[in-house]
Order: structure tokens, then C-alpha cells, then sequence
């Protein structure tokens, strides 16, 4: 199953951390403020889910926060309902959180917390709502699904509701993404072996010239230790190339869709800890990757992985 990933965002002492330890742990922790980012792997009723919980402060919203929400399959924005006086600086990070994100589409959980401190709930509600201009997104819910949920971290009240819409969002969001992926290839480097796994539908013949590219690419440099993320949009497509010194892959999606953080995972699921020094074992590889581009893709590419072998030290790397 695709882990879903969450950038929590919210100003200082909003109740960040101890909504990130909540999930993790299933009690309220009194947390102390968070400085960067803390990175927290759980599951919430059996979806894995990776949580970025950012600092509030402003240094870290200005050079910290864009980064990984870009990067994220879902966004909570948190505020304190108990303190409105921060209400217009949260309203302007939530709308800055918003347009990192906006053209990816993903759900996003407006959690006004702290109710359990709120005695005028419904005069409350009705300042949150007109103070961060919320009908506005609301608007646009058909493109962008959006809730808000009052919430208490310390008590526990309306957590579940909350996370259980965010889950179901972002299960029904990846199984439309699977469709939009049009080609894969996985480029692997062991000892003198090179493997190139990659789908044979007829659409990666829309891409086979980048796809070539970003091939001579890896291969020109594989001795050298590189880490490289590069996403490009070309005519009706984005491609996007991850590179580390043994493997490398390149993913074509339509243009209207490619999530990151998603491929990012696929490539750290598969692991080359099995392959010993036969080439038997980079078959035993092939297998593993099919099974994790089930999970991740639609059945049609997976089904129609290939394997191609080549030994550098007597051969070309070639097509």
C-alpha cells in the first residue's frame, strides 16, 4: 500500500507535535516546540503514513515549510482556537501552505484545535471561517478536497473524524493517480551488471526520447556519487528522474499530475539488499519490483515488466 505523506504546518504552539504524537503514539504528549522538522512513520487504521511535522517559528515557515509541502500527498494546517489574536498571520501561512500545493490537488485538513478551551464554540467557528476567508477554498472542493474539523489534541474529541476523511481522501486520490502514470523504467547498477527494468505498453513510445536521454544520462555518471531529482514538463507530459550512484528512475505521468513523494518511496521499497553476486539475482529483483509497482501503479504496467541484463565490462549500455 502507498504510504501516505503529511506536512503539518500551523504557527508555534498550535499543537503541532503533540497532534503528530497523538497519531504515533494513540495519547496526548505536552511536547516542546519543534525546531526544522521532525519525520514520523506510523499507520493510522492500516495506511502507512510519513509525517512532517515543521516548526512554526518564522524562520523555519520561510525556508523550511515549501520544500516538503510540495512534496506531500496531503496537508493539515493547525491553529489554536484559543488564541485569535494570531489569526491573521495564520491566515496568511495556511493561504501560502495552500498555494504550494494547489495545483497538485491534494486533500487538505483544517484543524482549528484547542476546543476543549473555547467556551463560544459556534461565535468561534464563525471568525475562523470569516478571519482565514475558508468559503473561499470551499469553493473549490470539487478540485481541491478540504475540511475543517474543530478538534483537541489533549482529549482526543473529533481526531478520528478528522484523519479518518484524510485517509479516505488520500486512498481515493492515489487510486486516480495510478492511472495517470504512463511509463516506468528502473535503471540498476551491481558490481558489472547493469539491469534495466522497464513497462512495454504502447504509451512510453509517447516518451522513448527522454526516456533514452535520462538513460545515457545515469549511465555517463553512475561511478560518480549522485543524487539528482529533476522534474521536467514536455508537450502533454512530466517526467520525473531520481538518480543515486547504483539505480535510477524515470517516471512519465500526464501533466497534469505527478506527486513526488510518491516515486520517492517506490524507489526506497525496493531493496537490492537480495542480489548476490549472480545475475540470477537481479531476476529475483525483477520479481520484487513487481510486486511493489502493483501497489504503486495501475495492474497494465506492472504486468508488462521486462528485464534486461547487460555486463559493462563486455558490452555497451544500449537499448
Amino acid at each position: 500500500m502507498v504510504r501516505t505523506t503529511i506536512a503539518i504546518t500551523g504557527l508555534q504552539n498550535a499543537g503541532k507535535t503533540s497532534f503528530s504524537q497523538r497519531l504515533v503514539s494513540g495519547a496526548y504528549i505536552l511536547s516542546q516546540p519543534t525546531y526544522g522538522v521532525d519525520v514520523e512513520f506510523t499507520q493510522y487504521r492500516g495506511v502507512p503514513i510519513q509525517i512532517w511535522d515543521m516548526g512554526g517559528h518564522a524562520s523555519f515557515r520561510k525556508h523550511i515549510w515549501q520544500n516538503y509541502v510540495e512534496q506531500s500527498s496531503a496537508l493539515i494546517f493547525i491553529f489554536d482556537a484559543s488564541d485569535l489574536s494570531k489569526m491573521e498571520e495564520s491566515a496568511e501561512w495556511f493561504w501560502n501552505s495552500y498555494a504550494w500545493i494547489a495545483e497538485k490537488q491534494i486533500p487538505i485538513l483544517f484543524l482549528a484545535n484547542k476546543w476543549d478551551l473555547v467556551k463560544e464554540t459556534e461565535e468561534t467557528i464563525d471568525k475562523i471561517v470569516s478571519g482565514f476567508n475558508l468559503k473561499k477554498i470551499s469553493e473549490k472542493a470539487l478540485e481541491t478536497p478540504f475540511r475543517f474539523f474543530f478538534v483537541s489534541v489533549k482529549t482526543g474529541a473529533f481526531i478520528s473524524e478528522a484523519m479518518n476523511w484524510l485517509i479516505g481522501k488520500s486512498l481515493n486520490q492515489s487510486k486516480d493517480q495510478k492511472r495517470e502514470v504512463i511509463s516506468f523504467d528502473l535503471f540498476i547498477k551491481i558490481d558489472n551488471y547493469i539491469a534495466h527494468l522497464h513497462d512495454n505498453t504502447d504509451k512510453r513510445n509517447m516518451v522513448a526520447k527522454l526516456i533514452n536521454t535520462y538513460k545515457e544520462k545515469w549511465s555517463s555518471t553512475m561511478d560518480s556519487l549522485i543524487d539528482v531529482l529533476e522534474e521536467i514538463v514536455f508537450e502533454k507530459y512530466r517526467v520525473l528522474f531520481i538518480s543515486y550512484k547504483n539505480k535510477a528512475i524515470v517516471i512519465s505521468s500526464k501533466r497534469e499530475f505527478l506527486d513526488q513523494s510518491v516515486f520517492k518511496n517506490l524507489v526506497q521499497d525496493i531493496s537490492l539488499s537480495k542480489f548476490n553476486d549472480n545475475i540470477n539475482g537481479f531476476y529475483n529483483l525483477f520479481e520484487e519490483t513487481k510486486s511493489e509497482l502493483e501497489k504503486y501503479f495501475q495492474v497494465e504496467i506492472a504486468s508488462s515488466l521486462s528485464c534486461d541484463v547487460s555486463d559493462v565490462t563486455t558490452s555497451q549500455f544500449t537499448n
